[in-house]
């Protein structure tokens, strides 16, 4: 793991043509933005256009998760989904707690 918890990677997925790709996750980002929400929320930022529409193949979705996802923290279990809401144009963030997460952490991923 890098600083912070991270494992200063992150996967790209394009879901309309199939293909993937691992990233490097920028170490400014986990010393700048607190959390899964702040570092997706700036990726979302960062690699989506302000007038994309979000129901389009080009919107993104980010799904990330914190630095203390996967531990014994009690609260850790949370995973953060960001898009560009269809309804208001804009972020749209839900953080709903599932079990996945421990062996999701474990992956390196």
């Amino acid at each position: 793991m890098t600083q912070g918890g991270y494992h200063g990677r992150y996967l790209s997925i394009n879901l309309t043509d199939g293909s993937w790709k691992t990233e490097s996750l920028p170490e400014e980002l986990t010393s700048k933005y607190i959390g899964g929400r702040g570092i997706g929320t700036r990726l979302l930022f960062d690699r989506q256009k302000g007038k994309t529409d979000p129901l389009s193949p080009e919107s993104h979705l980010v799904i990330f998760t914190g630095p203390i996802t996967g531990t014994n923290t009690p609260g850790s279990s949370r995973v953060v989904f960001i898009c560009k809401s269809p309804l208001s144009r804009f972020g749209f963030i839900s953080r709903p707690m599932v079990l996945f997460l421990i062996p999701q952490r474990t992956s390196g991923v």
